[in-house]
């Protein structure tokens, strides 16, 4: 008995380990992207592994470095008012959904930069024309 599980043992350690191709957490639903700008899409796979992204008609293949890692650079978009779907193949696949593309800015850290509306010098003039 003893011998037949190394047996096992030994046979299944030669076979190559598949590992699911993975997103950072960044990369997720919901997400937004930068328009006009170069768009990289990275994550992890099993070494070897040739992984396909697409994103609005636009479709890049790589192929996971032998540490697992992978990247690819999507051509730069225009902003959307609709959401996009952002698809991952490889040894699995991966949509991610509700995709915006448009301006994104990150702001923190800065106790100045609470501004309320309230406080603007036209608001009166401005709140009929806001319409979100």
């Amino acid at each position: 008995m003893k011998i037949r599980l190394a047996a096992l043992i030994l046979s299944t350690a030669a076979l190559p380990a598949l590992a699911d191709v993975k997103l950072p957490a960044i990369l997720s639903d919901n997400m937004c992207l930068q328009a006009h700008k170069t768009l990289p899409i990275w994550g992890t796979a099993a070494p070897g592994e040739k992984i396909t992204v697409e994103l609005a008609g636009n479709k890049q293949e790589t192929t996971a470095s032998p540490d697992g890692r992978w990247l690819v650079k999507l051509p730069a978009l225009e902003a959307a008012k609709e959401p996009l779907e952002l698809h991952i193949t490889a040894n699995n696949q991966l949509t991610v959904k509700n995709v915006l593309v448009g301006e994104v800015w990150v702001a923190s850290g800065q106790s100045n930069m609470e501004f309320a509306f309230r406080d603007a010098h036209n608001r009166v003039e401005e709140t009929p024309k806001a319409n979100y």
